[in-house]
């Protein structure tokens, strides 16, 4: 049995304009099916489709926008024209706003309906709602279809401030498993792919500087993936045709897979574990050893996070006990005992290190703000480190 030919199957992938819908079309005529190129782009559209003829698959594009019905309507009977009636359904149309985006000069409360809404709907009714009420319809009454919808991990963990995505893409992962059980019975499977970090058009910006370097934030979202790397279009498509393949996946709907890195893997024992090791660099001078109840460990190295970089340096040995910190009010404030008053507020943030020795040192408070920042950015914590660096650079000068 061939588990992932996909030969006599016709696909609609819909965002196939975009970098990662585009890969999965590509691999799923690559795995034999007949693939209907649906989005709004005509130039990026034809590309793709030439791409998958060039090697040697079957592709067309029909121009859809996925928040008009009439317009999905139009493609989906263009494209049963072409190819025959769809068995495979990806969803892959969405994306960020910036203007959904919340942001120090603009919170919550200030942000439009008309923006959140505008994020919102294009994530939700366009990425899930609209495609399958006007694609999966014939799918029941054939009984027999594949529906892959794209989430993202910022619908598993408050990511970033981008509150109108996360909580469309959220609805997603709901929406999901709400159809897979309504049309289990009906020969139509419903499940989704959670991709991590994968640099596209939406958040290029985002993860990357004009120049080409990248941003803070991309090295936060990196330090928090344990492969320590974003993930290629084409890495998707394995988890695609494994959820389109009925051969290969009969007995699954309602399932999430998660193709992240590991990043939703990164529990936040292993950011305590990665800042005990920063901390313990900076009072490696000083004579500390520390460690974080429930690793017990001892160091030989230390990694520290200068300006999203990974420096490594040997440790020196220590002839003192490792000291315990202990954590305290997970997931509230961040608080650490570096100050005069062994109280030194670092914002709202992930969690309290208290430290029993009264330790006054501008460097350690560098490159502990630095640590913070880099490791707890990927959660969408709020880190007041600038503030901190600042006042801890004109506390040494």
């Amino acid at each position: 049995m061939q588990l992932f030919d996909l030969t006599g199957e016709v696909a609609v992938v819909i965002g196939a304009t975009g970098v990662l819908g585009g890969a999965i079309a590509q691999g799923l005529a690559e795995a034999g099916a007949k693939v209907a190129v649906l989005g709004r782009n005509t130039e990026r559209g034809q590309t793709r489709a030439k791409s998958i003829q060039k090697a040697g698959g079957q592709a067309q594009f029909f121009p859809a926008d996925a928040l008009s019905r009439e317009s999905l309507r139009a493609a989906r009977d263009s494209a049963e024209k072409a190819f025959g009636p769809s068995t495979i359904l990806v969803n892959a149309a969405g994306g960020t706003d910036p203007n959904a985006v919340v942001t120090a000069e603009k919170p919550l409360e200030q942000l439009s309906f008309e923006a959140w809404k505008n994020n919102f709907d294009l994530n939700l009714v366009g990425g899930l709602l609209f495609p399958c009420q006007e694609f999966a319809t014939g799918m029941v009454a054939r009984a027999k279809g594949s529906i892959v919808n794209i989430a993202s991990v910022s619908a598993h963990v408050p990511l970033s401030r981008m509150f109108a995505y996360s909580a469309a893409k959220a609805a997603v992962l709901s929406l999901t498993q709400f159809l897979a059980r309504e049309w289990a019975t009906k020969g139509v499977r419903v499940n989704s792919i959670t991709p991590g970090f994968f640099p596209a058009e939406q958040n290029r910006r985002v993860l990357f500087n004009p120049d080409g370097t990248p941003t803070a934030r991309a090295h936060a979202a990196m330090a928090h993936t344990p492969m320590g790397r974003f993930g290629e279009a084409s890495e998707l498509i394995g988890a695609a045709i494994f959820l389109a393949s009925h051969k290969a996946s009969s007995f699954v709907t309602g399932a999430d897979i998660r193709v992240d890195g590991g990043f939703l893997a990164q529990t936040i024992s292993s950011i305590l574990f990665s800042l005990s090791q920063s901390i313990a660099f900076s009072l490696s001078p000083l004579g500390e050893r520390v460690g974080v109840r429930g690793f017990s460990h001892k160091p030989k190295s230390a990694c520290r996070f200068r300006h999203g970089q990974d420096e490594r340096a040997q440790m020196p040995p220590r002839s003192s006990p490792i000291r315990i910190l202990p954590p305290k009010r997970v997931l509230n404030e961040f608080t650490a005992s570096f100050a005069a008053r062994r109280r030194c507020h670092f914002g709202r943030d992930e969690f309290v290190l208290p430290v029993t020795r009264n330790i006054a040192s501008p460097r350690l408070l560098i490159n502990f703000s630095i640590s913070s920042e880099a490791m707890l950015k990927p959660f969408g914590v709020p880190c007041a480190t600038d503030r901190l660096s600042q006042k801890a650079i004109s506390s040494r000068n």
